[in-house]
């Protein structure tokens, strides 16, 4: 089946070949995630094109809580909490849609994010949905301007807490990871294991 990904000029060109190699059409368009996403939903109403949001539609969650559904076969108790990278918020309200699914209602989910691609803590912060004037994270995955309604609703209703840290915290943990673990990861992903290696401040939804 033809697939064309549409991805913003800040997203590194490793990634863009990897998408290339798999045998995707990627169109380069827009400073940002959320630019490239407006054109990709434009091109999407020509007859016969089906449009996939990455991170804002029940399947995708769906798709993401089966990680919740390995976890509960796996550990004997629920886990004292799960932490996590948010961007969007689709691979959170995945995660959220799971643990309650399985009777994990009470475990507090910790959305980690960078300074600088920081909508979820803001959004927090402001009690309402925030749009961030652009994205100056050196964690580009994590770089929607704006997070998900729904893991707005979820941290209403259950404990979600938000962390933020620095490019730098983020990059230091990415070094830690390699060096301790042999695991190399981008910085959107250093931002979890860091919340393991120093005291961060949370803040309650």
């Amino acid at each position: 089946m033809a697939c064309t990904v549409y991805t913003p000029h800040s997203t590194p060109a490793l990634l863009v070949d990897k998408l290339r190699n798999e045998g995707a059409d990627v169109q380069i368009v827009g400073k940002n995630w959320n630019e490239a996403n407006e054109v990709a939903v434009e091109r999407a109403q020509r007859p016969g094109c089906w449009f996939v949001h990455p991170y804002e539609h029940p399947s995708i969650w769906r798709g993401h809580s089966t990680l919740v559904d390995e976890l509960h076969r796996q550990l004997a108790a629920p886990p004292a909490a799960v932490i996590l990278s948010v961007g969007g918020g689709g691979l959170a309200n995945g995660v959220i849609e799971g643990l309650e699914r399985v009777g994990w209602s009470d475990v507090p989910v910790v959305a980690m994010e960078t300074e600088g691609a920081d909508c979820f803590s803001k959004a927090l912060e402001a009690g309402k949905p925030v749009v961030l004037s652009g994205i100056t994270s050196l964690a580009k995955s994590l770089g929607a301007l704006q997070v998900s309604d729904r893991l707005l609703e979820w941290s209403r209703r259950r404990p979600v807490l938000s962390g933020v840290v620095t490019d730098r915290q983020a990059v230091d943990a990415c070094a830690r990871l390699a060096a301790d673990h042999r695991l190399l990861v981008e910085p959107a992903c250093g931002v979890t294991p860091d919340m393991l290696l120093h005291w961060q401040t949370l803040t309650a939804a």
